[in-house]
């Protein structure tokens, strides 16, 4: 039997990269996930290509909707017996086009954080069926820089966009750390992966050699990814950061409890009144 593995924000980038990389693996079925037919089409049939795997197929949703995101835990839980791997791929892009989501909230923190965190608790009934599931969330490799205000859930009085994206960041990582925790008795493991932060990148281009630290782009998170959703050496590992297939020591503010207590109240309220 495969083992099927939903990679969520799939159809280009890391994402896709990591969409290769577990179909290149005997024994896999992998499922992408874009918001746009077309382009993931094609990007089915380029992972397929490049993997030599006929398993990959994909599913459509906005991230920015809650109606989709339930839409598409849905529609999973009807097509598929079982759910080895998710992978809940954080948005590196600027959302200037779009700055608020259809609900009313900031971009990145809808897309990055509520989505996964709504999606991730509506497949959970399938995860838990399914014996060593395991999910995967990641964040960015510059969370130390973010300035999350719980009284501000909207970034509007942060300076800059930067801040919005590297609060969802660091949100994504409370996440895993507190699901980690709730899921321990299941067997179900919760690792975060650190990712290259693409604002840094694009804000300073003439600073590159000051930039190093940040950079973990397709080619270095995406094998971290493949690593955890595939690898027995990971099997029983849980509320774990790693960069670069490492587990490293998280910030201060990574670990804050008292920042994660209340965005987990937070969290729920809103999802709560938006079901």
């Amino acid at each position: 039997m495969r083992k099927i593995v939903l990679i969520t924000g799939s159809t280009a980038g890391i994402g896709k990269e990591t969409a290769v990389g577990i179909a290149r693996q005997p024994g896999y079925l992998v499922v992408l996930h874009g918001r746009n037919a077309a382009r993931a089409q094609a990007a089915v049939q380029d992972v397929k290509r490049q993997s030599g795997n006929e398993a990959v197929e994909f599913m459509l949703a906005d991230f920015s909707s809650p109606t989709e995101v339930r839409q598409l835990a849905t529609e999973f839980a009807r097509r598929y017996s079982r759910l080895d791997v998710l992978i809940n791929n954080l948005s590196g892009v600027a959302a200037t086009d779009q700055p608020v989501s259809t609900d009313g909230f900031e971009m990145h923190f809808a897309r990055n954080y509520l989505a996964s965190y709504r999606l991730t608790y509506r497949l959970l009934p399938l995860l838990k069926q399914t014996p060593g599931a395991r999910v995967i969330n990641t964040t960015s490799v510059a969370y130390g820089l973010a300035r999350p205000d719980l009284n501000d859930l909207q970034s509007e009085r942060v300076p800059y966009r930067l801040y919005a994206y590297l609060n969802s960041a660091l949100f994504s990582l409370y996440f895993t750390l507190d699901l980690a925790r709730e899921l321990q008795p299941t067997g179900i493991t919760v690792n975060a992966v650190g990712r290259g932060c693409e604002w840094v990148q694009w804000m300073a281009r003439p600073l590159r050699g000051l930039l190093r630290w940040f950079r973990v782009g397709a080619q270095g998170s995406a094998p971290t990814s493949v690593y955890l959703a595939t690898s027995p050496d990971v099997a029983a590992v849980t509320g774990t950061y790693f960069v670069g297939q490492k587990p490293r020591k998280l910030l201060a503010i990574g670990e804050n409890r008292a920042n994660r207590a209340r965005l987990k109240a937070q969290t729920e309220r809103i999802l709560n009144a938006l079901d």
